[in-house]
């Protein structure tokens, strides 16, 4: 009769385990200003155009800024005798704080991390801080970003 309470509470353990592993797999892949930020920063620093254009809303994308913004990366980096994909950077320590606005329009989102490649930043390479904010709003079902991010608008 105990040996049956043992296996009763085990199992109902291992149940509620895979159930709240359910919960948070379900909570992760949700959309959020938060998640739009960072994705649009990962992508920004590893110069992926593809990423960046889906986190920009639509009025930004159409400008083309992403293709500008990479061309200028890309000679910057061909001067220095480098391909695009070397000058790629990680980010690291990655805090957001979402401010929703008061009339359930654009919101911000304001990021702190730190930036360095993980080959360089083993040899001693520099640390860049990222210390910026970002309009965001619900776009097409999606987060994306507005303003003018890392000021690529000119």
């Amino acid at each position: 009769m105990e040996e049956d309470k043992k296996y009763f509470r085990m199992g109902l353990i291992l149940m509620l385990g895979i159930f709240l592993q359910f919960i948070l797999a379900l909570a992760e892949t949700a959309d959020s200003p938060n998640k739009a930020v960072t994705e649009f920063v990962k992508a920004y620093c590893k110069y992926d155009a593809k990423a960046m254009n889906e986190r920009l809303g639509n009025e930004l994308a159409e400008q083309g800024i992403v293709s500008s913004y990479l061309a200028s990366a890309e000679e910057k980096s061909r001067a220095r005798g480098f391909t695009l994909s070397y000058l790629s950077d990680w980010l690291y320590n990655v805090e957001t704080v979402y401010t929703p606005p008061k009339d359930d329009s654009k919101g911000t989102v304001h990021i702190k991390c730190k930036r360095k490649c993980p080959l360089r930043s083993f040899f001693g390479g520099s640390v860049n801080y990222i210390d910026e904010t970002f309009e965001v709003a619900f776009e097409d079902q999606k987060w994306k970003i507005f303003g003018n991010p890392f000021g690529l608008v000119e």
